[in-house]
């Protein structure tokens, strides 16, 4: 019932530009300069804002394509099955 007001309320609203816009911003989404927390935050922020729900191999694939290379290359020796595993691998590479 929530889901549905929410939707309902979302629907009649927010413009469609909003959505596109954290959609647009998600796809450009990398490190940068940020922290490699940072931007699993921003990532994250944006997923929800965005209302993309996805498996966790589809959001690890999306967070090592945006790290910076140097970390991207040692975290992807690896194999990790739970995406936090993952995200702290890389935190510990970037330190």
């Amino acid at each position: 019932m929530w889901q549905d007001m929410k939707r309902v309320l979302r629907e009649r609203f927010v413009s469609s530009y909003y959505g596109r816009n954290f959609h647009n911003k998600l796809q450009r989404l990398t490190q940068g300069n940020r922290s490699v927390d940072e931007y699993y935050k921003e990532m994250e922020i944006s997923l929800i804002m965005a209302q993309i729900e996805e498996s966790q191999e589809t959001t690890k694939a999306r967070f090592l394509h945006g790290l910076n290379g140097e970390i991207q290359d040692i975290v992807e020796l690896h194999h990790y099955v739970f995406l936090e595993d993952f995200i702290h691998q890389a935190i510990k590479v970037e330190q």
